[in-house]
């Protein structure tokens, strides 16, 4: 009986489709003797064109063996990260396809122990390198810091406690931006809204940024749900209000103008993180934005270093600026509306 030639395409195969030499689509396809061979950008463009109608799969499992690399990255995330961070998950993906990788992601929440799992399965499957967009856990540094500490090949989302690559997003900036934004329309009042109880590194930042830029009292509401800052508001007669994010700056424009306060004739409000929604909310609502995808480029690029065997720089920042809108607008005086 006749064996079943097998239609899996081979590099061969599409070599002798464009007109090259097998060595030239290893090149494009796998960055073996890229440093050797020398192929045209028209070229370039032509092997993954064709790579991709034959359907062509590399044999990771093969160049994990021979030594070579497999063409993957991991990603760690909290299962519970904001949006502006799986946007910068999503701009590492393109990134990253676009340089021929592929990721895997291991999520985890509250449970520095089901990070480092992930971490090792990763090893396991032969990853090349590691970003972790999730390093922080309240009493548990000291674990984090034994697993991920002599680790090679790693980079991180904001500073560690320890040297180590990453890119740092400075929040500090943009709120100090956003107070002299609510200064120079006239509030004096001014309120900083973060709901939940933390002490993490992001927290840290937007309350430095307050205080410096702030001018006169504190209202700093940190750890108070919804319905205690609305009072603290009334209360204390605040005429503007930084919050944590943009979902938590709509809901209290929408409990504020449910309870007849205007927005932002009464309380300007500006959120964080410029969401998709915050441009076309009603009012539309001024946010500070991190820069979310070009950040995620910047991972990859020190990831990349690393595997180079060079030695990036330590840490790589950039600075949130202030997005003015609708919602946080120069304040009316009342003989102007009336």
């Amino acid at each position: 009986m006749s064996q079943r030639k097998s239609t899996k395409p081979r590099m061969i195969d599409i070599a002798e489709r464009v007109g090259v030499s097998k060595g030239a689509v290893a090149s494009v396809l796998s960055n073996v003797g890229k440093n050797v061979i020398r192929v045209s950008e028209a070229k370039r463009a032509e092997i993954l064109r064709v790579a991709r109608e034959m359907n062509y799969v590399p044999n990771i499992t093969a160049r994990a063996l021979a030594g070579k690399s497999g063409m993957k990255i991991g990603v760690l995330i909290d299962s519970h990260a904001p949006r502006c961070t799986y946007r910068i998950l999503w701009s590492i993906e393109e990134t990253a396809v676009k340089a021929g990788y592929r990721l895997m992601i291991g999520q985890a929440h509250d449970d520095p122990q089901s990070l480092f799992d992930c971490y090792d399965n990763f090893m396991r499957h032969g990853i090349d390198g590691v970003i972790c967009l999730a390093h922080e856990y309240s009493g548990h540094e000291e674990e984090v810091r034994a697993c991920f500490q002599d680790k090679k090949n790693l980079v991180f989302h904001d500073p560690t406690e320890w040297e180590a690559p990453c890119v740092k997003i400075d929040r500090e900036t943009g709120m100090m931006q956003a107070m002299r934004h609510l200064q120079e329309t006239g509030r004096q009042r001014i309120g900083l809204w973060l709901p939940r109880n933390s002490n993490c590194y992001s927290y840290r930042q937007r309350i430095a940024g307050y205080r410096k830029s702030n001018q006169g009292e504190e209202f700093l509401c940190h750890g108070l749900p919804l319905r205690c800052c609305i009072d603290e508001i009334r209360d204390k007669k605040l005429d503007a209000v930084i919050a944590s994010n943009d979902s938590e700056a709509a809901q209290l424009a929408r409990e504020l103008m449910r309870r007849g306060i205007r927005v932002p004739e009464d309380v300007a409000l500006i959120g964080h993180d410029n969401d998709d929604f915050s441009e076309f909310y009603y009012p539309s609502l001024s946010t500070i934005d991190q820069n979310d995808e070009a950040a995620g480029r910047k991972f990859f690029e020190l990831l990349m270093e690393q595997l180079k065997g060079n030695t990036p720089q330590e840490n790589y920042t950039f600075h949130t600026k202030l997005i003015i809108r609708e919602s946080s607008s120069r304040k009316m005086n009342k003989e102007a509306s009336e």
